[in-house]
């Protein structure tokens, strides 16, 4: 796709009177925080999330098309992987969509389609979202940060003759495709988000066009009574199985060092101690490293793989992106925010090594889990250890 000279910004939403669906005085305080990077006066788009909840969003820029609304910030709430939000600003910095709600909402997680995600080819032509971050804002209060995060791919190894071999591509691979879910353990009280996005850098991803996309973005909430200042249950936003997997970590997270039986174990389920699985392509200070991450988090050899689990590694899949990978109706894979592990190597070249091993918990179709397991990307290369592990 061609890149837009001149982006288009959206921007507030024109008031109504009270009593005709207007907007309160708190949500047009929280207004000021929504526009406050320099929006127009054209009106936001509207988008709903389910019939409780409508919003406003603007974007920091929108790639022009010929067919109105193509790449319009809206595309990134209407439940469709096959449409996106492209910003059309020079360069790939500074780039963020947010949004303004009608009500205060009690948020607690995020769930992301990352990139154009329509196909394998327009995900691997557009530019990728490679680090997170996002702000929230209750009304009387300044902006605060409640994440920062990296979102991992899978990728392919390219040598070039009298190179090494490197890390510099997006793979061909249908995960690259899947949702992200984040959830979180500390909801925030909120009346507007925004989400600002960096590219994954070209090092490691070069692609045709340097529009960065992304095609879903739902947040994860609870409504507010106002009135009596309680949290009012409701469905929620999420399709299954997204809706059942965050259920189920939701259930077992609050307390899963004192209650790892609350993972569902599915009959005849394998769980080897974290300490005995074989990593064959992990070098042996990255082992070691990880024992003694796994032991600061008070989990030992003697432990069982459930309380292992519960005190070491179940942490990476809150406040951390989870990879939801499907398994073609077998179930699916979810993949955790990944151990970096790291060392500086002395010499007359002083060099820092990496090694990324990621969580993995594979349930079948009924959600239960028949598998908890370390993997890494098993690619030699640089910049092969920010690779999701493969199938």
């Amino acid at each position: 796709m061609a890149r837009s000279s001149m982006p288009s910004i959206a921007s507030m939403p024109s008031t109504r009177s009270a009593g005709q669906g207007g907007l309160s005085a708190a949500t047009l305080a929280g207004l000021l925080w929504a526009c406050a990077a320099g929006a127009a006066s054209a009106p936001k788009p509207e988008v709903n999330f389910g019939e409780y909840l409508t919003a406003w969003v603007s974007a920091s820029s929108t790639l022009k098309s010929r067919t109105p609304g193509r790449y319009d910030a809206k595309n990134a709430f209407d439940g469709d992987p096959a449409t996106a939000w492209v910003e059309g600003a020079p360069g790939t910095e500074d780039a963020w969509l947010s949004v303004l709600l009608d009500q205060r909402i009690q948020l607690y997680g995020i769930v992301l389609r990352p990139g154009y995600a329509k196909s394998l080819k327009t995900f691997r032509e557009n530019t990728i979202p490679g680090r997170l971050s996002l702000d929230i804002k209750e009304v009387g209060e300044e902006p605060r940060w409640l994440l920062i995060d990296e979102l991992y791919y899978r990728l392919e190894v390219v040598s070039r003759r009298g190179q090494p071999p490197r890390c510099a591509s997006v793979a061909k691979d249908p995960v690259n495709l899947s949702p992200r879910l984040l959830l979180s353990l500390a909801p925030g009280s909120v009346h507007a988000l925004r989400l600002s996005l960096e590219a994954l850098p070209t090092d490691v991803h070069r692609p045709r066009y340097t529009d960065l996309a992304l095609s879903e973005w739902t947040p994860l909430f609870h409504i507010v009574d106002e009135e009596h200042e309680e949290l009012v249950k409701l469905p929620s936003p999420l399709t299954s199985p997204l809706r059942e997997i965050a259920a189920l970590l939701l259930d077992y997270g609050p307390e899963r060092t004192q209650h790892p039986e609350r993972l569902p174990l599915a009959p005849a389920a394998r769980l080897d101690s974290f300490f005995e699985m074989k990593l064959p392509d992990l070098p042996d200070w990255a082992r070691e490293a990880l024992h003694a991450d796994f032991r600061e988090h008070e989990a030992e050899p003697t432990q069982d793989a459930f309380t292992q689990f519960g005190k070491a590694v179940s942490a990476h899949f809150f406040e951390r992106f989870i990879t939801v990978q499907s398994l073609e109706g077998k179930g699916h894979r979810l993949i955790g925010g990944p151990y970096a592990l790291r060392r500086e190597v002395p010499g007359v070249k002083p060099r820092v090594e990496y090694a990324f091993v990621f969580p993995v918990l594979t349930l079948n179709a009924a959600f239960q889990v028949t598998k908890i397991e370390l993997m890494t990307s098993g690619l030699t290369g640089e910049n092969c250890e920010r690779s999701l592990p493969a199938l």
